[in-house]
């Protein structure tokens, strides 16, 4: 692999998070009162920082920088420099690192610690204190991703609106009590592969043409679970063994056949 440049490029403020473009990657992350934003890069296991990057630009409060060579499959993260002002909602503290909101996909695990806590858990000046504690090593890791698809002749359905139903479904609530899924598959992002659940849609395609929306699937601190109402770690889809690990492509694959073949009943 080219080796990475002293610094980082201006780049581009949109879109936000890692953007891959087969030459390096834009990042992008927002902070309207953040004075300083450093990226972090960590080695493939995301034990070690290999190299940090202060972000050179910052436009309408987005912080960003373009680095060359930088591929997908690449760890990061963030630190961000600032007041500590408790009193007035400022907590910046650059020994913690911190999720990049837009990460597409994470890595490592989760390790609660007093050492992920932005001041010292057991002080005399209990939040207003201040901790220098380095996080990462409980912290997971952002990773860069490559979000090209090979389309080939799928084309989009162009049904009416008049004619469309938004199938809004629960991705655990969907499949969870099916007793003819296997124990280990439901209320999983597996279950959507089976004829069963894409019925469903199937069904109200009778009555006009269907498209499937999932409910927000963000990953979530296991533990720390309600039904319309996780502890959401991130914006995207979940956590790499829940969705990227499991299905690959296979997930696309099925988007695609569903997007060119009608729902039972119409034609």
């Amino acid at each position: 692999m080219a080796p990475y440049p002293d610094r980082l490029s201006p780049g581009s403020p949109y879109p936000l998070g890692a953007t891959w473009d087969g030459l390096g990657t834009n990042f992008a992350v927002f902070s309207a009162h953040a004075e300083r934003m450093d990226l972090c890069l960590f080695d493939p296991s995301g034990k070690r920082q290999i190299r940090t990057y202060q972000l050179p630009e910052c436009t309408d409060e987005i912080w960003h920088g373009y680095l060359p060579n930088a591929r997908a499959g690449l760890l990061y993260g963030y630190r961000a420099y600032g007041p500590y002002d408790p009193h007035n909602g400022h907590r910046f503290n650059n020994y913690k690192l911190l999720l990049d909101p837009y990460a597409r996909r994470m890595a490592g695990d989760f390790r609660w610690s007093d050492a992920l806590f932005g001041y010292r858990v057991n002080s005399s000046r209990a939040d207003l204190s201040f901790d220098r504690r380095d996080s990462a090593p409980g912290m997971f890791k952002a990773v860069v991703t490559d979000e090209s698809f090979n389309w080939a002749d799928d084309r989009p359905p162009n049904v009416p609106w008049a004619d469309t139903v938004i199938y809004e479904v629960h991705l655990r609530g969907l499949s969870m009590l099916r007793e003819n899924l296997r124990p280990n598959e439901r209320g999983t992002f597996a279950a959507l592969r089976f004829k069963i659940i894409l019925q469903c849609a199937g069904d109200i395609g009778k009555l006009s043409r269907a498209l499937n929306d999932l409910v927000g699937c963000p990953g979530f601190l296991a533990g720390l679970v309600e039904q319309f109402g996780e502890v959401r770690r991130r914006f995207f889809w979940g956590r790499g063994r829940s969705l990227d690990d499991w299905c690959g492509n296979r997930l696309r694959r099925r988007r695609s056949r569903c997007r060119t073949t009608p729902p039972q009943g119409r034609r």
